[in-house]
């Protein structure tokens, strides 16, 4: 039983890690980004979140409000 859970222990450590980073990753490329870039990477976002829910009148009343 104690290799299995040292097994379990060495797994659930890489797994943080490996989360750790992409979290890292994603915030360097928000840094990274000019004020244009993310806007227009976000206003994407809620593009397709709005296509996705079927609201076309709510993104177009958001798209003119973020303009």
């Amino acid at each position: 039983m104690g290799l299995w859970k040292f097994i379990e222990n060495v797994y659930w450590m890489l797994d943080k890690h490996g989360r750790r980073i992409q979290a890292n990753q994603r915030a360097y490329e928000k840094r990274n980004l000019s004020n244009e870039e993310l806007k227009d990477k976000i206003l994407s976002k809620d593009t397709n979140f709005y296509q996705k829910a079927g609201a076309n009148s709510l993104l177009e009343k958001r798209m003119k409000t973020k303009k």
